[in-house]
C-alpha cells in the first residue's frame, strides 16, 4: 500500500503589492489560526525561488505541519512494508495542476488530507476533483472542523473516514480498514515519548520560516517540545479541538511533555541531517512552569545551538529567563492579545497581568533577548476604545517586533461557539447581529484598521 500525507495546495485570489499583482495563500497545517495572505515572491520579478549558498530564501510565514509528520512516521513504523510519504504543497506554492501530476505519477492507495474550517470551502472543493479524477484512490481527513463540515465531506465519495482530534492512533484504524467518523483518540505521554520521529516532507525540510520571534539563523527547525495548553483563550483552535475536547471551554486541558530523551536525539539528527541553524519551539505556550522550562534549557545548552520559543510571559520568574537566554535562546513570542486588562481577563479569558507582562518584556529586552508581542482586535464586547488602549500598550511596551491580527472564530473554538449560545467562562463577550464571524484574522484586521484608520506604521 502507498499512503499520503498531504497539505493540499490553498489559494484564495489575487491581491497587489506595491502595485504589482500578486496571489493570496493560505496557512493551515501547523498554525493554529489558519490563515491567507499575500504571496510574495521577492519584487515580484523572479520566477524561481531565490537561494543564497545552500539556503532558500522564504516568502512568507511557513510552519512546519507537525501532526501531519509526526502520524507520517508512527504509520510508517506500525506498517514498515508500506511506502508512506508526506507533501507539504503550502510551502512548495505548488499549483492544483502540479499536485494532481504529483498524485498521477505516485499511484496512492489512501491519502490523509488535514483541513481546516477557514480553507474549507477551498478544501472540499479538491477533495470533491481527487474523487473525480483518481476514483481508487481513498481519502482520510483530518484537522479542525465542525461537525457540520465533518458530516458534509463524508458524502463525498473517495472520503471513508474523518478523524477528530489528533491524527497518529486513529490514522492506525484507518490503514487498518475501519471508517466513518472516528472519535477523540489521544495520544498518552508515554505514547509521544515512544513514537518515532517526525517525518519530514525532506525537498521542503529548510523552507519551513517564521521572522519572528527576531534573530536571523534561518534555516529554523520547527519543532514541538509538548501538546496542549492549560489556557482558554476565546480564539484558539488547537487546544479546544486538536489537542482536546473543549470546545466551550469549560473543561479541564491537559499539556503532555515530550521529554529531553525523546527531543535531544531528534534535534540532534535533523541539525545535521538538513544543516538547521537554530530551533524554533513552537508550542501552544513553550515555558509551562520553572521545572519543565529548566529541562529544556539543560537540554539546548548541551545541543548548543541558538533557540527560539512560544511562551506566555507570566508562567516563570525574571530569573528563569536569564537561564534560557544563557542556554542559547535568543528570542521569544508571547501572547498578549489586548492591551485593556477586562478584555484579557473577561473576554478573551487569558488572565495575563498587564504589568507584569511589561516587566517582562523590559528585562528580556535588557539582557539581549528579542520579544515578538502577538495581539488580537475585534473580539466580541470589545469597544473602540479598548482597541485604542491595545495599540497605545504596543507603543508603550519595548517589543522587539509585534503583530495584530483580527479575532478569527474558527469551528469548534470558543468563539465560533458564542455564536449559537452563552458561554460562562467568556462573561464579558457580548455578541450582537452586527459582530463579525469572520475565519481570516489577517483581513479582519485590515477591516478593522480601516475603522480605526490607523495603519501598522503609525503605531
Amino acid at each position: 500500500m502507498k499512503i499520503l500525507f498531504s497539505n493540499i495546495p490553498w489559494f484564495d485570489g489575487k491581491d497587489n503589492f506595491f502595485g504589482l499583482p500578486v496571489k493570496r495563500g493560505g496557512v493551515r497545517s501547523g498554525s493554529r489560526w489558519p490563515m491567507t495572505s499575500k504571496i510574495i515572491n521577492p519584487l515580484n520579478l523572479f520566477k524561481k525561488p531565490l537561494y543564497f549558498r545552500d539556503y532558500r530564501i522564504p516568502y512568507a510565514y511557513y510552519p512546519a505541519p507537525f501532526f501531519l509528520m509526526s502520524t507520517a512516521s508512527f504509520v510508517q513504523e506500525k506498517f514498515k512494508n508500506y511506502q508512506v510519504k508526506i507533501r507539504d504543497s503550502i510551502v512548495r506554492r505548488e499549483s492544483l495542476d502540479n499536485f494532481f501530476s504529483f498524485l498521477l505519477k505516485e499511484n496512492f492507495d489512501l491519502i490523509f488530507i488535514e483541513t481546516s474550517s477557514n480553507s474549507w470551502t477551498n478544501d472540499l472543493s479538491i477533495v470533491n476533483k481527487i474523487s473525480e479524477k483518481f476514483p481508487k484512490i481513498k481519502i482520510a481527513i483530518c484537522g479542525t472542523i465542525s461537525n457540520e463540515e465533518i458530516n458534509e465531506i463524508q458524502k463525498v465519495k473517495n472520503v471513508v473516514a474523518t478523524i477528530k482530534g489528533e491524527f497518529e492512533k486513529n490514522a492506525l484504524k484507518v490503514v487498518n480498514g475501519e471508517t466513518g467518523i472516528l472519535d477523540y483518540d489521544f495520544m498518552t505521554k508515554e505514547e509521544m515519548n515512544s513514537s518515532p520521529a517526525p517525518m519530514w516532507d525532506e525537498e521542503v525540510a529548510t523552507w519551513y520560516y517564521d521572522m519572528n520571534p527576531r534573530g536571523g539563523d534561518h534555516p529554523r527547525m520547527h519543532v514541538l517540545a509538548s501538546r496542549g495548553c492549560p489556557y482558554k483563550c476565546i480564539f484558539c483552535v488547537w487546544p479546544s479541538v486538536l489537542t482536546g475536547n473543549d470546545p466551550d471551554g469549560d473543561k479541564p486541558r491537559k499539556v503532555r511533555y515530550y521529554n529531553s530523551e525523546y527531543l535531544e536525539p531528534y534535534i540532534r539528527k535533523s541539525i545535521k541531517k538538513y544543516n538547521f541553524k537554530s530551533v524554533y519551539f513552537d508550542d501552544d505556550t513553550f515555558n509551562l512552569g520553572t521545572s519543565q522550562t529548566l529541562k529544556m534549557c539543560e537540554m539546548m545548552k548541551k545541543i548548543n545551538i541558538p533557540w527560539y520559543a512560544m511562551c506566555r510571559a507570566d508562567t516563570i520568574d525574571l530569573s528563569v529567563w536569564k537561564v534560557m537566554k544563557e542556554s542559547g535562546c535568543k528570542g521569544v513570542k508571547i501572547g498578549v492579545e489586548s492591551g485593556d486588562q477586562y478584555v484579557v481577563d473577561k473576554i478573551i479569558n487569558k488572565h495575563l497581568d498587564l504589568e507584569l507582562t511589561k516587566k517582562m518584556v523590559k528585562h528580556c529586552v535588557s539582557i539581549g533577548m528579542s520579544v515578538h508581542g502577538t495581539f488580537t482586535l475585534g473580539h466580541p464586547g470589545e469597544t473602540e476604545e479598548q482597541q485604542y488602549k491595545t495599540l497605545k500598550f504596543i507603543k508603550e511596551t519595548p517589543f522587539t517586533s509585534y503583530q495584530i491580527s483580527g479575532a478569527s472564530a474558527l469551528s469548534n473554538a470558543p468563539l465560533k461557539n458564542l455564536e449559537n449560545k452563552l458561554l460562562k467562562s467568556y462573561s464579558g463577550a457580548k455578541i450582537d447581529e452586527n459582530y463579525d464571524f469572520h475565519t481570516d484574522g489577517n483581513k479582519k484586521w485590515k477591516e478593522i484598521a480601516k475603522k480605526l484608520r490607523v495603519s501598522k506604521p503609525l503605531i
